[in-house]
């Protein structure tokens, strides 16, 4: 278990993160998959919390339908992520949606 946490190890070599378009709208004909970029950063790290700050390079195109797109987080380094309560790493196929 780590316990010197550092800011930095958290990058898109340990979590990828992504936004996955509703209604499979990213399979319309003229869909430009670039316009859901951007970039994120870890601002605060804590056993009850993790702060994202992202910056999006078209903000416009992130849901706009009624239905909204989805922001997938998924761990990559699985160490990074470890449970105080079940003294445990999260699981490698975790991914987290909202």
């Amino acid at each position: 278990m780590r316990t010197d946490f550092n800011l930095s190890w958290y990058n898109s070599s340990s979590v990828e993160i992504y936004v996955e378009p509703a209604l499979k709208r990213h399979e319309e004909s003229g869909f430009n998959i670039s316009s859901l970029n951007f970039t994120w950063e870890v601002v605060k790290f804590s056993p009850e919390q993790l702060d994202l700050q992202l910056n999006f390079s078209e903000p416009i195109a992130i849901s706009p339908l009624d239905i909204q797109d989805e922001l997938v987080l998924r761990i990559l380094d699985s160490s990074l992520f470890f449970s105080l309560q079940t003294q445990t790493e999260l699981h490698e196929s975790s991914r987290l949606m909202k």
